[in-house]
């Protein structure tokens, strides 16, 4: 299993600085998306990638090979305005009941104090 954290970087010009904001983060197993913790609108499903270590240029998707497709997601995002964590994981976390204000909160945590 794979957890995929989708980071965009914006440029803060008043500090001259760019901040990290959490967009999406998501876990894949051998079925596909198996839990959505935040930017479920954001997840880039239709994204195909190629693999590098397939001679035969095979376009890996979320529905052909969703694990192998999350650990290569990286390699779709290279521009740097985004950037994409992939972690093993064995424990997705239990699922938590929607607030009013967890956008905000995932807002709020990724400004640096």
């Amino acid at each position: 299993m794979r957890r995929i954290d989708i980071i965009r970087s914006t440029a803060d010009l008043h500090r001259l600085d760019f901040i990290d904001q959490p967009v999406a983060s998501f876990y894949v197993n051998e079925g596909g998306i198996s839990h959505v913790e935040f930017g479920d609108e954001e997840i880039p499903r239709s994204v195909a990638v190629f693999d590098p270590a397939d001679k035969t240029l095979t376009r890996v998707t979320l529905e052909s090979d969703p694990v192998r497709w999350a650990e290569l997601l990286p390699l779709a995002y290279r521009s740097g305005d985004y950037r994409i964590a992939v972690t093993a994981t064995d424990h997705v976390p239990a699922a938590k009941s929607a607030s009013v204000d967890s956008g905000i909160a995932a807002e709020l945590e990724a400004i640096p104090v």
